[in-house]
């Protein structure tokens, strides 16, 4: 029932105009950048400059697709704390209960209200660490491999958000308020998702994704229009990204979310 609906205001949304394009730029760390960098991981640097690009060419926000839950070189983690003052960055965390010793999650990032029933829990996980979390516009986590997405998880016994919402609460300045009986509010209309509060995001828009590339992002070769008043997601899309299978085919983790959130996005009233 809820895919049905999803796909069927999907189809609607990409008649009447909730246009992804318009609102996000995709930019992609892809084997050509990973050639001209030289270097995998890219460094908090290197990050740091992406986001400073984005900020400058008038992006509304960030959305940063890696995870931050380990220092690294000392002058490279100042770079990117600081470049996530630049404007709103949505950073990204997962539950893992091997993890031994994760770094706390801020209370500002924790859902009010009574606990509520989700599909999934944890009490470890991939958190950003301190230097990252106090500058960030919110933390939000990715638990997913499927098309059946989580728009709230539990972590240590509170809701958080997941990704996708946090995404779509960036791009449209609106919050989406859930209850405890499975539905989520958001500008003015109710979304239902199932008693765990997850969403079946049925892969309906074929369209090609259109991406830009991290390199062309850092020698300026992307115009600021192409990025003014969107939300940027920088992401990877390279060869060493785990491969996922969905309605769109075997593709990209990372690449898997963005078709996910296009689709959620444009399903939205």
């Amino acid at each position: 029932m809820i895919s049905l609906l999803v796909a069927a205001l999907a189809l609607q949304a990409n008649a009447t105009g909730r246009d992804f394009s318009a609102d996000f730029a995709v930019v992609f760390a892809d084997a050509t950048t990973e050639a001209k960098l030289d270097r995998l991981p890219l460094s908090r640097a290197v990050l740091a400059d992406a986001i400073e690009s984005a900020a400058k060419a008038g992006a509304r926000g960030v959305i940063l697709k890696f995870f931050l839950d380990r220092p690294r070189q000392l002058e490279g983690d100042r770079a990117l704390a600081h470049a996530l003052t630049l404007l709103p960055v949505l950073l990204q965390a997962r539950i893992d209960d091997t993890e031994a010793a994760s770094n706390d999650l801020p209370s500002r990032f924790l859902l009010p209200g009574d606990t509520r029933a989700t599909a999934i829990n944890g009490t470890g996980g991939w958190i950003p660490i301190p230097l990252f979390s106090a500058p960030a516009h919110d933390i939000c986590f990715v638990d997913f491999l499927s098309s059946t997405v989580p728009v709230i998880e539990s972590y240590r016994g509170a809701s958080v958000k997941s990704l996708l919402l946090c995404a779509v609460e960036l791009a449209t300045g609106e919050r989406a308020i859930p209850s405890a009986a499975g539905t989520l509010a958001f500008m003015g209309n109710t979304l239902p998702t199932d008693e765990l509060f997850r969403l079946s995001v049925p892969i309906v828009d074929h369209r090609p994704l259109e991406t830009l590339t991290l390199h062309d992002l850092l020698d300026g070769s992307i115009a600021a229009s192409s990025l003014k008043g969107k939300v940027v997601i920088l992401a990877y899309d390279g060869p060493n990204i785990d491969r996922l299978d969905s309605d769109y085919g075997a593709v990209g983790a990372h690449r898997l979310f963005v078709l996910l959130l296009r689709d959620f996005y444009q399903s939205l009233p």
